[in-house]
């Protein structure tokens, strides 16, 4: 960035001074950053199952970034040998509800699928309603 700013002409901090404002900012983002507690959890044994020979599997699931008014969906589909094929993320603007993010994301992975020619198809998603609802 200095060199750019260099040959644009512009000002430029003294190179003595950027460690410094290194150790500034990494202090300021230090204090701004929450201190989180430490959260019990279950844990559960979640284990991968192989899908019957010749079928592709659609996992989908969607993130909030609520201090940009939007959301991420993330797809990613694996052959029958846990192989990724193909992946993809998206952000959107925040919609009305969690349920609305999951049905987007939802809608955008099997539009994924068909776009790269995927027919024969084992969808996975976080809410049994929607996977209900796409059955």
């Amino acid at each position: 960035m200095r060199r750019n700013k260099l040959r644009l002409e512009e000002d430029t901090v003294p190179l003595a001074k950027i460690s410094s404002m290194g150790c500034e900012g990494l202090q300021e983002y230090q204090q701004l950053c929450p201190i989180h507690t430490k959260i019990l959890c279950t844990t559960r044994s979640v284990r991968w199952h192989p899908t019957l020979s010749g079928l592709l599997k659609v996992n989908f699931d969607g993130a909030l970034f609520a201090e940009e008014n939007k959301v991420g969906l993330g797809i990613i589909i694996c052959n029958d040998d846990g192989l990724v094929i193909a992946a993809l993320t998206q952000q959107i603007p925040l919609p009305t509800s969690v349920e609305m993010v999951e049905v987007l994301a939802a809608c955008r992975a099997l539009w994924f699928a068909k776009e790269l020619g995927f027919r024969r198809l084992i969808v996975e998603g976080d809410l049994e309603v929607i996977i209900s609802s796409i059955n």
